[in-house]
This record gives C-alpha cells, structure tokens and sequence, in this order.
C-alpha cells in the first residue's frame, strides 16, 4: 500500500550502490565509502558522484582533479564499519587502515580498489556545490570490469548481494525488509537468475 513518506527519507528511497571513492594528491592518497554516483552519459563517457563539503576526500578531489570511483563487491563490506569516523586527515594511510588491497591506476595518481566489481578513472570536468554537498562531474579516463565480481545494491541503508552464480544482466538484489530491484550490470550480458538476501549493514562514514 503506497503511502506518504517523510520528506527527510526522500533521497532515500532510490536504489543506489555501493562505492569507494579513492583519491590522491603530492605523495597522500585517500579513499572513503559513498552510496551515491551515477552515471551520466556515454559520449563523453561521464559520471557524478556527490562528496560531504567536511570529508577530507572533498579537498583531495579539489587539489588534484581526478578521483577513481571504484564499484564495491562484497570483498569491502568487511570496512564498512571500520570506516565510520575515520578520516584521512589523521590517518597515514586509510586503504592500510582499512585493510584494503590497492592496484596502480592507468590514467590518474589515485590507485585503484582492488577486488571491486569495476573501477572508473576519472577527471574532474565540472562541481557543483549543493547545501553541504559538493557533485563532482567527471570524464571517465579508463575503465575496469570484473563481471566475476556481483557489485553491491543499496536502498534506505541496507546493503543487498547479487547473486553470483547468475549472470551479470540477470544479477538482481533484495533490500532487506523492502522491496526487489533489478540492477543492470555494466557488461549487459543476457540471462536469468535467482536473488539473494545479503546482510544489511550501518551507513557508510562521512568522515572522508
């Protein structure tokens, strides 16, 4: 039954994924969890992804331009909550921190994630700043797939699996509690599959 929402869970109710967006900038690289990024266009190949004005990541896309958003598979849930407060203002390394195995990028300083589903190098071409949250357009630079690896769903705070045993188009997830989505992989390979229900976990950290 359809029935009326606060307008504080409105930005909510999309499904979304699950993301870390790594950084780096004179010798110091970053990385922290996001929940939003989208993509915006093929020719040229750009995406958006929105960073809180405090998080330290928003300095370092600044300073250098550039930022690679990497598409979390289940491998980095394990640092979802270690990451709450943690800031790379006053972490030496925050992939080490994490616990997070990094691999040299292509195009771009940032390193990427390794063991996500897809990784995007990018240059930042335009931002916005909206309230405390700045969007930060960029042109995709490289492009990495590993459609062995199902990326991670989201929706009003839970995090749901795809089914690794399907095949990529076909992957979908349940929201727990909630309702079921179809998410489109990036590969666009055909098939069918069952869902399965992953565990939900708490919001990802905003201290950048």
């Amino acid at each position: 039954m359809l029935t009326e929402a606060p307008l504080s869970l409105a930005y909510r109710v999309t499904p979304t994924g699950l993301y870390l967006i790594s950084t780096a900038y004179e010798g110091k690289r970053n990385v922290q969890f996001a929940f939003r990024a989208l993509g915006l266009s093929d020719d040229p190949p750009l995406l958006a992804i929105g960073i809180q004005d405090g998080n330290f990541s928003r300095e370092m896309i600044q300073k250098s331009g550039e930022f690679v958003v990497n598409v979390c598979s289940e491998n980095q849930l394990h640092a979802v909550n270690r990451s709450r407060d943690l800031s790379g203002r006053n972490v030496e390394d925050k992939f080490v921190a994490l616990g997070l195995e990094t691999l040299p990028a292509k195009q771009v300083r940032a390193p990427l994630v390794a063991g996500c589903h897809a990784n995007v190098e990018c240059r930042v071409v335009q931002e916005v700043k909206a309230g405390e949250l700045f969007l930060f357009i960029g042109q995709a630079l490289a492009a990495h797939i590993d459609d062995q690896l199902a990326p991670v769903g989201r929706l009003a705070g839970n995090h749901a699996q795809p089914d690794p045993s399907a095949r990529p188009a076909a992957r979908s997830a349940v929201f727990s509690g909630l309702q079921s989505h179809r998410l489109g992989c990036l590969s666009r390979r055909g098939g069918a599959g069952e869902s399965q229900q992953a565990r939900a976990s708490r919001t990802p950290s905003r201290a950048g």
